[in-house]
């Protein structure tokens, strides 16, 4: 989110139409982000964990393959964010942190699967609110007429 962040404090002070395509570019981050916390829901919690502790052992191929494409379009609009609040911002969208939690991790010794649906679910939720008050503000009416 740093660069989300990064990002956003550009936005705030650029002209009406840019910061409308920054609140449509984050709503699409919004719900890219929301689908992803569904898929993360149908997670079923209770399956035992794999010897290596890897999610990708532990989920099914469709689950990770929709989370994988969830990433990738988050990066997509992430990209176009970044390139619409300026150079400094967009130069900085090559080292992009997933915004998508994926599979692609290993759980820690004492962590269950459960656990790690828990804390996805946690990161994104915290995201997409702190995107919703994002939007928000590069939406206000007063913005949009200073």
């Amino acid at each position: 989110m740093e660069l989300v962040e990064f990002a956003y404090a550009s936005l705030r002070h650029a002209d009406p139409d840019v910061r409308t395509e920054a609140a449509r570019r984050i709503d699409a981050l919004i719900a890219t982000l929301e689908s992803a916390m569904e898929v993360w829901r149908s997670v079923d919690p209770n399956r035992p964990k794999h010897s290596l502790g890897s999610l990708i052992y532990m989920l099914d191929t469709a689950t990770i393959r929709r989370l994988d494409e969830l990433s990738r379009a988050a990066d997509q609009d992430l990209k176009a964010l970044c390139t619409l609040a300026g150079p400094s911002a967009a130069q900085r969208a090559s080292l992009i942190p997933h915004l998508v939690e994926t599979a692609y991790w290993q759980l820690k010794p004492e962590e269950s699967l459960a656990d790690r649906v828990a804390s996805n679910l946690a990161k994104m939720g915290e995201r997409v609110k702190r995107l919703k008050a994002m939007r928000e503000d590069l939406s206000a009416p007063e913005r949009m007429a200073a």
